[in-house]
């Protein structure tokens, strides 16, 4: 992999966990009731959320995956998940190092916002973005979700 694509794919999700960052509390019932009320904003009635959905990425459909290395120095951990059952069953399994990794979540394939509510509830206040998977689909050749990459591995676990 060359160093310009690892550039684009580290600051494409930097830049997203930073602007949502700016708009989610860290976890869902904070004891903030203005951080519960900007998230309520961001996540019902903002036209620009609503016109993002549905996230749909015609790269990336849920199935299995091969373990493999690879080399992005200095990239946070992100997983790719999509609103169907084997992701669903994946959080549930990988929680505790999902969160240990402080992993921030794509939602690559997601009907509404309500899709990915339900999805946030499975992790705990790990920070979940929708986003089309397509470009980084085809940056580390992927075909399927879900998936936890690091800056050394792409692994699934199953």
């Amino acid at each position: 992999m060359t160093p310009i694509p690892r550039m684009i794919f580290s600051i494409l999700v930097s830049l997203c966990a930073s602007w949502a960052v700016a708009a989610q509390p860290s976890h869902k019932g904070s004891d903030s009731p203005e951080l519960n009320a900007t998230w309520s904003l961001f996540q019902q009635e903002s036209p620009a959320i609503a016109d993002v959905f549905p996230v749909i990425s015609m790269r990336l459909s849920p199935g299995f995956i091969e373990d493999r290395a690879i080399d992005m120095p200095g990239l946070n951990p992100v997983f790719l998940i999509g609103n169907d059952s084997l992701s669903r069953n994946w959080l549930r399994a990988n929680k505790s190092l999902l969160q240990r990794l402080k992993a921030t979540g794509l939602v690559v394939n997601a009907a509404s916002p309500d899709s990915v509510n339900e999805l946030s509830v499975l992790v705990d206040g790990l920070l979940l973005l929708p986003v089309t998977g397509d470009d980084l689909a085809r940056l580390l050749d992927l075909e399927h979700y879900p998936v936890l990459i690091t800056p050394t591995y792409l692994e699934q676990g199953l």
